[in-house]
């Protein structure tokens, strides 16, 4: 079901307390997602993925933010709900996976699904004329989460890797999504596992050498390995200020909300910049595996 087929027909709709366990439910995904993808990029050799995951981060924060923005304005008479403990321990399991195609196959072949499954039934319920703004808000996921599962679909990366006591835990969570034993949000931050002891890159990329000097581009207007190494110059930055900019936001989930959305948007700007100087490059039948990466500053 797309959302363009959600009912919206006036109804009766859910009472407050189940809009607002509703949206507390979909907004601690969105913004686990996001954390799981910030901490991951760097790991992931396959750069197509690289960069993609890089544009979703900011996509789930900022859907996550349109959650929380209508939640907070729906508790404000109320106490804050609160965060379930299978939640947290879903997503410390994710993280703590061996491989990137585990995490990959995790995330978007269970969780993310599952938040879909979620937000529709969400938006299904809600009446979008009385409660317009929470039907907004998931309609938003929703749409969002759609287009991430297309490009999936296009992908067998880490196809049928993720564990199977991981992926059924995440059923148990879809199963009974009303908070058991919870946890404020200010206690349920998410940890941050062990940091990436390098960047991942694909086996096939050239690695530069201690003590070697970089080449020097004389003309990347004409000379076509010049541009080459221009361009690939270019992307490997972008690579890595995507890679160290995801770090700042999963390596330090204490700070504040709005410190991660501006994290995640830059990440995602360093993705598409990426996308832009690859689209050149193949555009002149060049690949990034023929030169090895370079810094330019």
């Amino acid at each position: 079901m797309t959302i363009s087929t959600v009912n919206q027909t006036p109804s009766r709709g859910l009472a407050v307390p189940e809009v607002i366990q509703n949206l507390n439910f979909l907004c601690y995904f969105a913004r686990a997602c996001s954390h799981l993808l910030a901490g991951w990029i760097p790991r992931i050799p396959d750069m197509d993925v690289k960069v993609n995951l890089g544009l979703h981060a900011y996509d789930d924060m900022r859907t996550a933010s349109g959650l929380r923005g209508r939640l907070r304005i729906m508790t404000q008479l109320d106490r804050a709900p609160q965060v379930d403990t299978r939640w947290v321990d879903l997503i410390a399991h994710a993280d703590a996976v061996d491989t990137p195609e585990e995490l990959f196959d995790f995330l978007y072949r269970h969780l993310k699904p599952m938040l879909k499954a979620a937000t529709e039934t969400f938006a299904q319920e809600t009446d979008a004329v009385a409660d317009n703004p929470s039907f907004v808000a998931a309609s938003e996921l929703c749409r969002t989460l759609e287009a991430q599962l297309d490009w999936t679909r296009q992908s067998n990366y880490g196809l049928g890797r993720a564990p199977n006591a991981l992926a059924n835990a995440c059923a148990d969570v879809a199963a009974q999504r009303r908070v058991g034993t919870g946890l404020d949000w200010s206690e349920s931050i998410l940890e941050v596992g062990a940091r990436a002891p390098k960047v991942a890159r694909p086996d096939t990329m050239k690695p530069g050498f201690d003590g070697s000097f970089r080449s020097v581009v004389a003309d990347p207007i004409d000379d076509l390995e010049d541009i080459g190494k221009f361009l690939f110059a270019h992307l490997n930055d972008e690579w890595a200020t995507m890679e160290l900019i995801a770090r700042n936001s999963y390596e330090h989930p204490d700070m504040p909300w709005e410190f991660h959305v501006d994290m995640l948007r830059q990440v995602a700007d360093e993705a598409r910049h990426a996308l832009v100087v690859l689209r050149l490059a193949t555009d002149l039948g060049m690949d990034y595996s023929e030169w090895p990466p370079l810094v330019l500053s």
